[in-house]
């Protein structure tokens, strides 16, 4: 393994392994000021000139940070800049919002994921799992990425949602907008799919409401929170929230779990013989190799 530099930041070698680079921020100082800003998710928008920012490496560090939430805010300022008012209905209210807000959000989402709700979704998710892995031609080489990582993900936040079939791909490509909107140098070009997804859930949300169903938007369009419905803004970001949170970090860890399992044959040939250890296997993946690298406080 190359030795690396706690400045190799967002060069090629990075994105293809960052933990090198990870355990030279680590052994400079575990609470790392860069010289840089990170301009990661809507930070771009609000990152003053001369901003200063740090990487928190170390594991109690990091901890204490996120606890601390009088001090590290979830809490975005309001963008400015040509961009705002697609941004700020979009605004993601769960993920940018600190405790006591965040916890009644919270709870809000978490009664639509109960521990009932998920087993009943269970069958259907196999199924569908079963159907994507049935559809790939066997006997030849695939990548896995589109064929498996990122169709299953996708097929099923969108039945949670009420979506219907046909709508799939387009999720997709809206999704991927929203990630690549974290380039600031791809914001504008991304803008417009951003709005189409807004917009798209704004319908659904105002439907919901005059016709209820029994899917995720439904559950959204007609929550309350602090005695209250949720404003249009707030649904409308929430599905955003659930489109992002259960496709791009899912598609993200089956990737990279399936990267290990290819390079240690030996471990998937023992998760064949016994399936009760794949649970185990998940979560280890969470931990060996997270779809979530960077977590931002202000």
């Amino acid at each position: 393994m190359a030795a690396r530099s706690p400045d190799d930041v967002f060069t090629e070698s990075f994105f293809d392994d960052p933990y090198p680079t990870y355990r030279a921020m680590r052994e400079r100082d575990p609470i790392l000021e860069l010289p840089f800003d990170l301009n990661l998710e809507q930070a771009q928008v609000i990152n003053a000139t001369g901003a200063r920012t740090w990487m928190l490496t170390g594991y109690t560090s990091v901890i204490d940070a996120l606890r601390d939430t009088d001090v590290f805010s979830s809490a975005l300022p309001s963008p400015t800049g040509e961009a705002q008012t697609e941004l700020e209905q979009g605004r993601l209210v769960l993920i940018n919002s600190d405790p006591p807000r965040h916890t009644a959000l919270r709870h809000l989402i978490n009664r639509a994921f109960n521990q009932r709700r998920v087993s009943e979704l269970e069958p259907m998710v196999r199924e569908m799992g079963r159907h994507v892995v049935s559809s790939i031609d066997h006997g030849v080489t695939v990548d896995v990425m589109p064929q498996l990582c990122e169709s299953l993900p996708i097929a099923v936040i969108a039945a949670l949602l009420g979506v219907p079939v046909e709508l799939h791909q387009q999720f997709k490509i809206w999704s991927d907008a929203m990630v690549a909107a974290a380039d600031p140098s791809s914001l504008d070009e991304n803008l417009a799919k951003i709005v189409e997804l807004q917009e798209f859930f704004a319908r659904e949300v105002a439907d919901r409401r005059a016709h209820p169903r029994d899917d995720l938007i439904s559950h959204l369009a007609n929550a309350q929170i602090d005695d209250r419905p949720l404003e249009d803004w707030e649904a409308v970001s929430f599905c955003v929230l659930v489109l992002l949170a259960g496709n791009e970090t899912t598609r993200n860890l089956l990737g990279s779990a399936l990267n290990v399992l290819a390079d240690r044959p030996e471990l998937w040939t023992s998760l064949r013989r016994d399936r009760s250890r794949i649970e185990l296997f998940v979560e280890e993946s969470l931990r060996y190799d997270s779809p979530v690298q960077v977590l931002n406080r202000i």
